[in-house]
């Protein structure tokens, strides 16, 4: 209510694979109805790219979807 005190409804850890990880990921979470003025979002990147990888160094992370039902 106040955008400073926040619950969680979802703290998922997804995967990744050393060459096949996907591109794009669909995140869902259901849970129960609410009123709700605020809605925060966390995401942390896998940091370091392996030395394999194209672009390896500092792995970036995009999100440019959200969508609340």
């Amino acid at each position: 209510e106040d955008g400073e005190t926040y619950s969680t409804v979802l703290e998922e850890q997804i995967p990744t694979s050393p060459k096949r990880d996907p591109i794009i990921r669909k995140v869902e979470a259901t849970f129960e109805k609410q009123t709700i003025a605020f809605i925060k979002i966390s995401a942390t990147n896998r940091g370091i790219l392996p030395e394999w990888h194209i672009r390896k160094g500092d792995a970036w992370l995009f999100v440019d979807e959200v969508s609340v039902k």
